[in-house]
């Protein structure tokens, strides 16, 4: 008889056969697959060992991963496209059996599918190959749902405050509630979703909130099992609305007002008596500012601030007054009623003046509310310059057949040094027959200046 001996493959057995290894379940980390031995009534050697994940569900967020540290002649690879781990060197079977115990699955999917997964186990002894499967159940877990980062928000007494939130859920098909902490949330706050993924936040703050800060606690709630949730809070600070001045009144068109200043008149009044400041919510001023646009050296604007707690300065090199310290609205308004424009200049600038005022409190100013001046200039005399011995009202004395010259000049703060002319007014003096008068002469090229020349030849002229 001739025996000629046939091969046989390794036998790759699921222990216990055909049972169901307890399932992975999300985030609860990885877990081995179930137990398998390989056999061979041939060799006591393998080639290697290939463990696939047959239905690869969740990508490269599930993968395989064994332990060779203790077993040298055996490389461990993995290839997260086809989902299989290689296990290669000729090595001892019961060293393969010892490594394929520490061989584990995880799937760090957050939203994992729940098949089950078969993993086929090949052995091969170089000639060979026997191959099983074995399976596990992969079970989802339920995820928080997470709220976007929020962020703290103001708004205006007056004004309605709409805040957007958004939030999200890991878990496919989770549908999401959102609500406001009923224990802190303000009076008349409302809370309307969008979409599954978004609501809205819309509340108007009342006269009490004024200067507060008052928080919402937001809360997303899935529909998992369990029911999970996410809570994040976010504060809102409410401000009055900017105090208004009106310096013409509550009857007069706009917010401005109108004057006249005339040259050498004196200081002038530039708002009315009934200017008025509204500043809701807010008892208090902090200060205001009035300023000349433009301003000149010789421009001031002065108030009076007896009896309150109101320090007022000017600043003439730019035209700004600047009125300062807590008080009240009152207080700030009867100050700014008794605003005065004065120009001390000799030649003003004929165009209207603008002085440009506002009032501001601890959240805000004012718009800007602007005073119109007209400027009257007012016609100023020359101012006529004689030697010494001349100018005065008394006679001068001369000498007979002496000829009294000297130089003259003037200044005119209106006009030009071209536009001055020099006259000699005699009034009621009379010269004897053949006695010559006075004369004054404009100097040629130089402006204002003239001559004076006469030799008086008779006494008592």
């Amino acid at each position: 008889i001739h025996l000629s001996p046939v091969n046989d493959p390794p036998l790759v057995t699921a222990i216990p056969l055909d049972a169901t290894w307890p399932g992975f379940i999300e985030d609860e980390g990885a877990i081995a697959l179930p137990p398998v031995v390989i056999s061979d009534v041939d060799s006591t050697l393998l080639d290697y060992v290939l463990v696939q994940i047959e239905n690869l569900e969740n990508g490269i967020d599930e993968y395989l991963s064994s332990l060779t540290d203790n077993y040298p002649e055996i490389l461990s690879s993995y290839d997260s496209v086809s989902g299989v781990l290689t296990l290669s060197g000729s090595a001892p079977i019961s060293d393969y059996n010892a490594v394929l115990q520490s061989v584990h699955y995880n799937n760090t999917s957050q939203n994992p599918s729940g098949n089950s997964r078969a993993f086929k186990i090949v052995a091969s002894d170089g000639v060979s190959t026997g191959e099983s499967v074995v399976t596990i159940l992969v079970e989802g877990a339920n995820d928080s749902p997470s709220i976007a980062p929020l962020f703290d928000q103001v708004v205006t007494l007056g004004q309605s405050m709409s805040v957007i939130i958004t939030a999200s859920a890991p878990d496919l098909g989770d549908v999401l509630a959102f609500s406001l902490n009923p224990y802190n949330a303000p009076i008349g706050s409302t809370i309307e979703p969008i979409n599954n993924g978004s609501a809205r936040i819309t509340w108007a703050p009342t006269l009490a909130d004024v200067g507060q800060s008052t928080v919402f606690r937001l809360i997303v709630t899935d529909n998992g099992n369990p029911t999970l949730s996410d809570s994040k809070e976010f504060a809102v600070v409410t401000t009055p609305p900017p105090p208004v001045i009106d310096l013409n009144g509550p009857y007069g068109e706009g917010t401005g007002s109108t004057a006249t200043f005339t040259e050498d008149g004196g200081a002038v009044s530039i708002v009315g008596r009934e200017l008025t400041i509204e500043s809701s919510g807010v008892s208090m001023l902090t200060g205001a500012i009035a300023s000349i646009v433009s301003p000149s050296e010789t421009e001031i604007l002065t108030v009076d601030t007896y009896g309150t707690g109101i320090t007022a300065t000017f600043n003439s090199d730019d035209g700004t007054l600047s009125l300062e310290g807590e008080d009240t609205v009152e207080n700030y308004r009867a100050v700014l009623a008794t605003l005065r424009y004065d120009d001390s200049s000799q030649s003003p600038d004929s165009g209207p003046r603008l002085v440009q005022i506002v009032v501001f409190n601890e959240f805000a100013s004012s718009l800007i509310a602007t005073a119109t001046i007209s400027i009257n200039e007012q016609n100023d005399g020359p101012d006529l310059i004689l030697p010494e011995q001349f100018d005065r009202t008394l006679r001068a004395q001369v000498v007979l057949n002496q000829a009294v010259s000297f130089v003259t000049s003037a200044f005119d703060p209106d006009n030009s040094s071209d536009e001055i002319t020099f006259l000699l007014d005699l009034g009621y003096n009379s010269f004897p027959q053949g006695e010559s008068g006075p004369t004054i002469t404009s100097v040629a090229g130089l402006f204002p200046v003239a001559a004076f020349n006469w030799t008086p030849s008779q006494l008592s002229t």
